[in-house]
């Protein structure tokens, strides 16, 4: 039984390393109608031989974006009925979607002072849009209201990173950063944060 098993494996085995007489033919549709069989050449087993195929499909990179472009408007609501955030209409850049339902989501947990469930959502958003500082100023806000100084400012900080060019949001991020160290004890803190916000 062994023996039978091992004719087997040496039969596949020769199957595999055969000659070039296997190979099939490559067809060339590039051509106009009634193209010809090309014939291959002889080629050492084991040789991989690469053609060049068109196939009509162009790819292209996708970048670090939303797939569907949202075109911002005055900080409500665009034409096609899709949302942006008052930052990003101000920066003129595409927030997805996603977030920014989330975002408002996240405002209601707020306001109806579920701050676990809003910092669960921002959280969600914060995995999709990780360089969005508008999520970081609510992550901020709903560190405030739950008492947690130190983690607030530290995000309201991480936002003022991703600002860069928007005087708006780092306006709106300094006032926050203010309120926080106020509400801190930290008078002298705050007073400096409202002067850095006066320059945006």
């Amino acid at each position: 039984m062994r023996k039978l098993g091992l004719l087997a494996t040496a039969l596949v085995l020769t199957g595999c390393v055969g000659g070039t007489q296997n190979v099939a033919p490559v067809v060339d549709r590039s051509q106009a109608a009634g193209s010809s069989v090309v014939k291959p050449k002889a080629a050492a087993a084991g040789t991989v031989i690469t053609a060049p195929v068109d196939t009509g499909v162009t790819v292209s990179a996708v970048e670090d974006q939303p797939i569907q472009q949202v075109a911002p408007a005055s900080a409500g609501q665009s034409s096609g009925g899709t949302w942006v955030t008052a930052q990003a209409a101000s920066r003129d850049h595409q927030v997805n979607p996603a977030v920014v339902a989330l975002l408002d989501n996240a405002r209601q947990q707020t306001r109806s002072g579920s701050y676990s469930a809003a910092a669960s959502t921002l959280e969600r958003a914060q995995r999709i849009a990780p360089r969005e500082p508008e999520v970081y100023y609510e992550m901020a806000r709903v560190r405030l209201k739950s008492g947690d100084w130190s983690q607030a400012e530290h995000l309201a900080l991480k936002g003022v990173q991703l600002s860069a060019g928007s005087d708006a949001m780092l306006n709106k991020l300094w006032l926050l950063i203010a309120d926080i160290r106020e509400d801190a004890g930290d008078q002298p803190g705050a007073q400096r944060a409202r002067i850095k916000a006066r320059r945006y």
